[in-house]
């Protein structure tokens, strides 16, 4: 079976060999906008993984629904109404969020404006679900932005020209697939993500020239980059806060052999420099390590106020490749049946997929419920892939197994190498080794917490930033 590092490599050396970081659509450099789902449908098809999030399947709206209920968020929640004068920024929090003094928050970003006037700073929230209520009914919303560059883009026309067609040919003929997991060829998807982005990028600019912030503040900034570009064409400073693992083969930042990433942000807000280990991150990104404060406090306060249990297992679920796990922590529940076992579903998953799984295994219990780090402080060993959590679990006083199945990047493999975990490659090697599995620490992966992240760095970049990803 091909191995997702065989995988990495064939797809690098195509897009290498057909200078696809180079490729332009209507002017839009297309390739950085599809790489990344194209190599996890090209994953797909090696069997080497399958849906990142079951779960969200059933979360997604039709273009019916979507005309429906714009209406209301059109004047409730829109950016361009908001009559607030003075804005310094704009942040654009993470759709999962924390209750956090009776209000829904984003801890990532919060750094960005909580530790400034509130009329300086700009939120535009990402949609939830839309079977969730509206939780902050006075916030704006982004999607407002995207519903109007949908409109937008119903009158940008995309043609592709014959070295288009080409060399669309020619990928779908190397990567063996030429219908993607969205049901479009990747004719129609190169053509949907030039014309998308085209649409975002008009209504973009106009908020900006509107509203003239310095600073735009983000956290997942793949989908983000026809506002990125906007950003950086009007002087405004782009700036990314890590939300997790970024490591090698995670082709939203790691970019082999690319000399320019275009619409990619000037300043990446890191947790600590060991995340950046392995991944070929762009040269031309400022990189401002600010640690996690909010993580911080809240596994602290768990280890202060929780009793670490022997021998307990705790397994971090990946969606993609959450199948393979469960069965190598089946054969590991089998082989040392005296072992607890806490199963903590990914976010994205479904849970009551997971218990199917296991039936009525007793000694597996699958919760995604609890705090994760009341789990990861009372647990004696924690198991996972490429997760944060992993980390987040080395933080809380975990001894840490890491599972190679060669079907995903080995993200933390230096953490095995300076003997701070140990690498397994199956369920019946972690029931052989678990008791030889070593303490770590993670300070390499957290620095000095900074709390006032807006101050830091808009002393730091007070001048118009330059289009500095120009490619």
């Amino acid at each position: 079976m091909t191995s997702f590092h065989q995988a990495l490599d064939h797809f690098e050396r195509l897009e290498q060999r057909l200078g696809l970081a180079r490729w332009k659509v209507g002017g839009v450099y297309v390739w950085k906008l599809a790489r990344l789902s194209l190599f996890r449908d090209y994953l797909k098809s090696l069997h080497l993984q399958t849906d990142a999030q079951p779960k969200s399947r059933r979360l997604r709206r039709t273009k019916l629904q979507m005309i429906r209920d714009f209406p209301k968020p059109f004047l409730s929640a829109n950016p361009f109404f908001h009559r607030s004068k003075g804005i310094e920024r704009f942040v654009i929090p993470h759709s999962r969020q924390t209750q956090i003094n009776g209000r829904f928050i984003d801890p990532l970003t919060q750094p960005a404006w909580a530790y400034q006037s509130p009329d300086t700073s700009l939120l535009l929230h990402r949609a939830g679900s839309p079977n969730d209520p509206d939780r902050n009914n006075n916030e704006l919303s982004l999607e407002v932005v995207q519903r109007l560059a949908w409109i937008r883009r119903q009158s940008s026309p995309i043609r592709l020209t014959r070295q288009d067609n080409s060399l669309i040919c020619e990928i779908s003929r190397q990567l063996g697939f030429e219908r993607l997991s969205t049901g479009l060829t990747l004719a129609s998807q190169i053509k949907k993500h030039a014309r998308a982005f085209v649409g975002q990028k008009s209504v973009f600019d106009k908020l900006i020239r509107q509203k003239k912030p310095t600073h735009f503040y983000f956290v997942v900034g793949y989908g983000l980059e026809a506002l990125i570009d906007a950003a950086q064409e009007n002087g405004v400073h782009t700036v990314e806060f890590q939300h997790g693992t970024l490591g090698r083969g995670h082709l939203a930042y790691d970019y082999k052999e690319w000399d320019r990433v275009p619409y990619f942000p000037g300043v990446m807000l890191g947790f600590g420099h060991a995340w950046f280990e392995g991944t070929h991150f762009p040269r031309h990104t400022d990189r401002v390590m600010i640690g996690n404060p909010f993580l911080e406090r809240r596994i602290q306060s768990a280890r202060e106020r929780t009793v670490r249990q022997p021998k307990t297992l705790l397994v971090i679920s990946q969606g993609s490749i959450s199948e393979a796990i469960s069965n190598e922590i089946m054969a590991f529940a089998n082989a040392r049946p005296n072992w607890q076992i806490w199963y903590r579903p990914h976010p994205g998953e479904n849970p009551e997929d997971i218990r199917a799984r296991f039936g009525s295994l007793g000694t597996v219990r699958v919760d995604a419920g609890s705090p994760f780090c009341e789990q990861a402080a009372a647990a004696e060993v924690a198991i996972g892939v490429y997760s944060t959590a992993v980390i987040e679990a080395l933080l809380a006083g975990c001894r840490i197994a890491l599972l190679d199945l060669g079907r995903s990047t080995n993200a933390f493999q230096h953490l095995a190498e300076q003997g701070k975990a140990r690498m397994v490659t199956s369920g019946n090697e972690l029931a052989d080794a678990i008791e030889e599995i070593p303490h770590g620490d993670a300070r390499d992966y957290y620095a000095e917490p900074v709390e006032d992240v807006a101050s830091l760095i808009e002393a730091t970049y007070a001048e118009p930033a330059q289009n500095r990803n120009s490619a």
